[in-house]
């Protein structure tokens, strides 16, 4: 372990399970090992990502390997974590480590993760079930509103809703006013604080928002340039890249903002019908009817006191 905290992975017990560790070793800021009574191993990995040099991907799977090595055979092993690699469909029946389960378009990392499977008699348990349950839960629970992600749903739906609402107004002679977010700002600098109230207002219990307080304390980033690694900068608003918690975090934000916005009206689109927003993959178009009316005050004061910092 350098202390550069570049990197970092761990495992989770709870105070039960923890009476039965057995043994616990950091291998590498990349990889944990945990040893449990009744003959199991967990590792927690985080491998590096595509762009990364390939001498430190080969460093990464040596020392996966050698850890393999001194566990018990006899030792149900569990490999958890990130490998950062898209290992796609089988290509023929010797790929006997995955099934046509896998997601996008195998990329080098994804063979790398294969060729290891295969090396250690493993499967890449991800591909080896279908994601239907978890997609009929997504669509019954994604608003109309969201375009993207949504089967026959396009953004070229939501293109074509732009226009026509503006357009429909405009020979009312009615205001729209329209606020577009695109995510990649708020998400890096939302307030901590909003992040922390919006938590508790959704019934996250006050231990856990606690734990993640702590978690994010003294969050530092750093950026690579020409080989070198700069000086680490201190996260005081936003939420950190690369964390699995942090579009959690940010959503509880968005949430309790979408929540208190569809109280309004928002723009009439027909004598029964209004609508307050549209969803984009990561941005959002925000709507209404009067720069000085209730909505856009209300939007306004949300954006400010929630994703805008001090």
């Amino acid at each position: 372990m350098d202390g550069s905290g570049l990197a970092g992975v761990g495992i989770m017990i709870t105070p039960k399970i923890a009476l039965g560790l057995m043994d616990y070793e950091a291998v590498s800021d990349r990889i944990v090992l945990a040893r449990l009574k009744g003959h199991l191993t967990i590792l927690s990995v985080y491998a590096h990502i595509h762009d990364i040099p390939d001498h430190l991907k080969d460093k990464f799977y040596a020392d996966l390997q050698l850890t393999l090595n001194k566990i018990p055979r006899k030792d149900i092993l569990v490999i958890g974590g990130d490998f950062n690699g898209r290992i796609g469909t089988r290509l023929n029946d010797s790929e006997w480590a995955i099934i046509n389960h896998g997601l996008g378009d195998r990329c080098i990392n994804g063979v790398r993760l294969i060729m290891f499977a295969m090396l250690n008699n493993l499967s890449v348990a991800n591909t080896w079930f279908k994601y239907k349950p978890f997609r009929n839960i997504r669509n019954s629970r994604t608003r109309p509103n969201q375009a993207g992600f949504r089967p026959g749903m396009g953004y070229c739906d939501h293109i074509f809703s732009l226009r026509q609402i503006p357009e429909r107004h405009l020979v009312h002679k009615q205001e729209t006013i329209q606020v577009f977010i695109d995510f990649v700002t708020p998400f890096f600098s939302v307030k901590k604080s909003a992040i922390w109230d919006a938590m508790r207002d959704d019934g996250v219990p006050g231990k856990i928002v606690r734990l993640i307080k702590l978690y994010n304390k003294g969050t530092r980033v750093f950026v690579r340039g020409d080989g070198d690694i700069s000086r680490g900068l201190s996260i005081d608003e936003g939420v950190g890249q690369g964390c699995a918690l942090s579009p959690i975090q940010f959503k509880f934000v968005m949430d309790q903002i979408m929540k208190t916005l569809n109280k309004y009206k928002g723009v009439a689109i027909s004598p029964i019908l209004s609508i307050t927003d549209l969803y984009y993959a990561n941005d959002v178009d925000i709507l209404a009817e009067s720069v000085l009316g209730k909505d856009s005050s209300l939007l306004a004061t949300l954006l400010l006191d929630s994703l805008l910092p001090d």
